[in-house]
């Protein structure tokens, strides 16, 4: 294991939570098991359960050979929440709450409001916010869409005025899923979350709501600023190192720019050299508009989970 020396268990969790941010997993596996150790050793109870939390998102991505990710995920937890609880920290109580409505899910309901329920009675708006969030996308699961969207923009109203920025991303994340109006209005949701990933540099979070902006502007028929938001999304990816969003970007720049045969066939040309697996952003829409909701639920969890716990906190300067 990599050592990260003279550093607290407080900054090494810190730094977890930025590779969480850009998807390097194993750096944050690495950083959060050592927050987690030196919390121990010091007895900061705290930090030892946010760490727990933490890790039980990371374990997902980056399990150890030959182990169950969300077996892990369910025992880092439980081990949360009973510190949490033994202890009398409201903070863990609640984020563990979140998380484990994410891997109960017929009981997700009630575990959301209780989180919510110690979120508001402790002040944490932040924590309130992605409960009302995640309560929302229940309703959308349960077929009840209109009441999925009300609350979801109470929750966005909120993040508006908390002065969280993770909390703002979260809910308008949510939102977009949640969104009833017209293509243009849901857009401008995308558009707002991809200024604060500008403003914050979450470059990950930032592709996602790129492409998001493309397909909706694709939709709309304005390709021009389709392909305003492909090339910035492209750019990011090879920043990001990120193969398989390049190559997705390249196949839809490649249709958008068809009044240029040979750049469209380059471009398609350069897709196809670098082709991955395709990022499943649409899964969730696409269910939605068959009113398969257990394939909207499936879609949600996959979409959510990185997602799940509570505060990001944005990159270093």
């Amino acid at each position: 294991m990599t050592t990260w020396p003279e550093q607290s268990p407080e900054q090494l969790l810190a730094a977890s939570r930025r590779a969480c941010a850009e998807e390097e997993y194993s750096r944050a596996y690495e950083l959060c098991t050592q927050a987690l150790e030196q919390a121990d050793l010091l007895e900061d109870e705290h930090t030892r359960i946010d760490s727990a939390l933490t890790l039980a998102n990371v374990v997902l991505h980056c399990a150890p050979t030959g182990s169950d990710p969300f077996a892990l995920r369910r025992q880092l937890c439980d081990l949360a929440l009973g510190s949490s609880r033994e202890f009398g920290y409201e903070a863990g109580i609640a984020a563990g709450l979140l998380t484990l409505a994410t891997l109960d899910f017929d009981n997700s309901t009630a575990l959301l409001e209780e989180s919510l329920a110690i979120a508001r009675s402790s002040g944490d708006v932040a924590a309130a916010i992605r409960a009302t969030s995640q309560l929302a996308v229940q309703l959308l699961t349960e077929g009840k869409p209109d009441e999925a969207c009300v609350l979801s923009t109470k929750s966005v109203r909120q993040a508006r005025t908390c002065q969280d920025p993770y909390a703002l991303y979260y809910s308008l994340y949510v939102h977009t899923t949640c969104f009833q109006g017209s293509k243009a209005e849901q857009r401008a949701v995308y558009e707002e979350a991809a200024d604060l990933c500008r403003q914050q540099r979450w470059k990950r979070r930032l592709l996602k709501m790129l492409f998001a902006c493309a397909t909706l502007a694709c939709e709309e028929g304005e390709r021009q600023l389709e392909e305003v938001y492909l090339r910035e999304a492209l750019s990011l990816s090879q920043q990001c190192g990120n193969t398989a969003w390049e190559s997705k970007c390249l196949e839809r720049l490649a249709a958008a720019v068809q009044d240029d045969p040979e750049q469209a066939e380059l471009l398609l040309g350069m897709s196809r050299a670098l082709a991955e697996p395709e990022p499943d952003f649409f899964a969730l829409r696409e269910a939605l508009e068959k009113d398969d909701w257990q394939a909207a639920r499936e879609a949600i969890m996959e979409a959510l989970r990185d997602e799940a716990l509570g505060r990001t906190d944005p990159p270093s300067p």
